[in-house]
């Protein structure tokens, strides 16, 4: 009965401590976010708009009105230089063209991606970050040349048109 009180104690003293210590997916996020910042690309905390929402999402239950939102992880590769006249655009999952806007990089996007964002500073893919440890390094791969490949087609529209003859 004293070694079962001792113990008892003991595992009242440790338990919390065992359950402040990180998943698996902590883990495993927290080692794709550094592998991406070793990369360049910055990674940011995002909530976005649900498009979707549930009813419960929308109302609570004593009538109080909710935004809906998703969380989600918005990995941002700045461009060299930021470029005001860059004119910004947005693509959501959910639009219609959302294939022809993407077509160069379409197969290369995370099956959870939510919104694809360029803007005068760079772009951004905010996705979910549903990864397993076996294919980390390629999904991440895949988001870092997704991203740059955005920024480069996105720089050369802005050349192009701020110099429409081509020439000087």
């Amino acid at each position: 009965m004293k070694w079962f009180v001792i113990i008892s104690l003991l595992v009242a003293a440790f338990g919390p401590i065992l359950w402040l210590m990180p998943k698996a997916r902590d883990r495993r996020l927290t080692r794709l976010r550094m592998a991406a910042r070793q990369k360049g690309i910055s990674v940011e905390l995002a909530r976005l708009r649900d498009p979707n929402p549930k009813p419960q999402d929308r109302v609570s239950s004593g009538g109080v009105v909710r935004a809906p939102v998703i969380r989600c992880a918005g990995y941002r590769r700045f461009a060299e230089r930021p470029a005001p006249h860059m004119k910004a655009w947005r693509i959501e999952r959910g639009d219609s063209d959302v294939r022809e806007r993407l077509s160069q990089c379409w197969e290369l996007l995370p099956k959870d991606w939510l919104v694809v964002e360029v803007d005068a500073i760079g772009a951004c893919l905010y996705w979910r970050e549903e990864v397993s440890d076996e294919n980390l390094h390629a999904q991440l791969d895949a988001v870092n040349r997704v991203l740059s490949s955005l920024l480069r087609a996105h720089v050369e529209d802005a050349t192009d048109n701020q110099n429409p003859l081509g020439g000087d």
